[in-house]
């Protein structure tokens, strides 16, 4: 428990193998991600600066796997870069060795889900960058709800299976031992 709240790599590997896990990976991924086009897209609306939204955001992630992606996006709007180009999936892998002070820091892949960046780009080449990211993160609350109602009738189903199959190996475990007694 130390380990894990004081080691940061530690951490942050942990928490990148829960992204990872086949049915639990994908929930978690939605759930950031639908805080982050909550939070970005409440902040731009109300007027705040995409910078000090960013910032707001890194502050209150407390998945260290998403919040290395807040991060690069911030150092890369710091050098003056461009929202557009900073979430190209090119960007995403960083090909230069010996990266310069000026060179596009790479976005680490794989944790934002791909429709954000486009409704990102869109937003901030329309000017309503706030207003798209309201509306992806409507869109994603309402998928978000469908997927965990869906898990939870599963999750019910299985249970419901295992306690019955419990009931029957002790009925039986009765049954032979009154047989075996009589």
């Amino acid at each position: 428990l130390l380990l894990y709240q004081f080691h940061f790599p530690f951490r942050f590997q942990i928490q990148n193998i829960l992204l990872k896990i086949p049915v639990l990976g994908p929930l978690l991924r939605m759930l950031e991600t639908r805080d982050f086009l909550s939070m970005m897209g409440n902040l731009m609306t109300k007027g705040v600066s995409i910078m000090e939204a960013i910032r707001i955001v890194i502050n209150q992630t407390k998945n260290l796997c998403f919040r290395s992606v807040y991060e690069a996006i911030e150092k890369n709007l710091e050098k003056g870069r461009k929202l557009e180009q900073i979430l190209r999936p090119e960007n995403s892998v960083s090909l230069v060795l010996r990266p310069s002070p000026n060179a596009m820091i790479p976005v680490p892949s794989g944790y934002l889900l791909p429709s954000v960046a486009q409704a990102m780009t869109l937003g901030s080449k329309g000017g309503n960058l706030g207003e798209m990211l309201h509306e992806a993160y409507l869109t994603y609350d309402f998928q978000l709800q469908n997927r965990m109602d869906t898990a939870i009738i599963f999750i019910g189903a299985a249970i419901s299976i295992f306690t019955y199959l419990v009931i029957l190996f002790m009925i039986g475990s009765l049954a032979s031992t009154l047989f075996k007694v009589m």
